[in-house]
């Protein structure tokens, strides 16, 4: 929301008006339920993203806690109607409550004419702002007209986390193109729906479950919609701790689909390698060729005639049959690596040679 502070006069008035919008926060006005609807329900959906401190986010309890959470709960005792939220990723929550999956949204929803044509929105209770940020010394920057003329950096995607982000996206359109397989599939709405909250495949598929009549959301693609770094961090490092690393692969574990225990996906290989502090692996090439990007510690990469000095944030291209090692720094390393192994093996094509250490 853009506007004012949210002190209790301000939320007061803010409450007041949402009833006579009918709920809270903002709302699809052409799925909209009527209060005495919601009312006969029994409770009120709404939707947060949880990202975003101090908006909406969760605290080390796992719970929701935030100014956004605080007006939720202040309305669900003004109305008397229990607020069910549903944490997932903002870029869902619009489509979401257009679709008439939600009531209401409390997640910092800035105003647009745009959004005014779709929602509904209560009176706004908080103000957002945008600054620019420039180098000691430059101060002939008052406004966005006095960037005129000067070199601007920028973000075209983002982060709500705390902590920076490796974004690495490995698609497999070679392997399309060669069988002339490329397509497009248009969708109705402006923005893909999200259909299921935040950690909804993880409980189905990834706890070493599985539901009694598994579906495939995704094809031959695993259920699991994401394998969060944090748990993979934790397996490697149990792993680290009750065994020796192999000679060739360090402490590497394989994403993998739940379903059959094959790759995660069909024609990508992904895995992720723990090499401990000052570690070399032997020497070993393959058919697949590899994308490895450094998501901690540091290390020096030997592939062919090539040897290069890898950090965090680095990407390493191997081609494939090259003979390849790696040598971890003082502090060991992960590294996070694709191919086009799965589509190979499924192909009856994917071969390895290995020497000793």
């Amino acid at each position: 929301m853009l506007g004012f502070s949210g002190e209790e006069g301000i939320v007061r008035n803010f409450v007041v008006g949402l009833c006579c919008l009918v709920l809270a926060g903002m709302m699809a006005a052409a799925n909209a339920a009527d209060l005495p609807e919601i009312k006969q329900r029994g409770k009120l959906v709404a939707a947060t993203s949880g990202d975003l401190v101090p908006v909406t986010y969760v605290n080390e309890k796992g719970q929701l806690e935030g100014y956004d959470i605080e007006v939720a709960h202040f309305i669900e005792k003004k109305l008397a109607v229990p607020i069910d939220l549903v944490r997932l990723d903002f870029k869902g929550i619009l489509a979401g409550l257009q679709a008439g999956r939600f009531d209401a949204v409390f997640s910092n929803v800035n105003i647009t004419d745009e959004r005014k044509k779709v929602f509904d929105y209560s009176i706004p209770y908080s103000r957002s702002a945008v600054v620019a940020v420039v180098r000691k010394g430059l101060d002939n920057v008052h406004g966005y007209k006095d960037l005129k003329g000067l070199t601007v950096g920028g973000i075209s995607g983002g982060n709500d986390g705390e902590v920076p982000l490796l974004f690495l996206d490995v698609v497999d359109s070679p392997m399309n193109a060669f069988f002339s397989t490329g397509f497009s599939g248009l969708h109705d709405d402006a923005q893909q729906s999200v259909t299921r909250p935040a950690g909804d495949s993880l409980a189905r598929f990834g706890a070493g479950l599985l539901p009694i009549e598994p579906q495939t959301p995704y094809g031959l693609a695993s259920p699991v919609f994401n394998y969060p770094y944090k748990r993979t961090r934790a397996s490697l490092a149990a792993i680290e701790r009750a065994s020796r690393p192999d000679p060739h692969w360090g402490h590497t574990l394989r994403f993998s689909n739940p379903l059959n225990g094959g790759w995660a996906t069909p024609t990508i290989a992904n895995w992720v390698s723990r090499l401990p502090s000052d570690f070399t692996t032997a020497p070993l090439r393959s058919t697949d060729a590899l994308i490895v990007a450094v998501a901690e510690g540091s290390c020096t990469a030997q592939a062919g005639d090539q040897r290069l000095d890898l950090g965090p944030g680095d990407v390493l291209v191997v081609p494939n049959w090259c003979w390849r090692h790696f040598s971890a720094g003082p502090d060991g390393c992960v590294l996070f690596v694709s191919s086009d192994r799965a589509a190979q093996e499924r192909l009856d094509l994917w071969r390895e040679e290995r020497r000793p250490q």
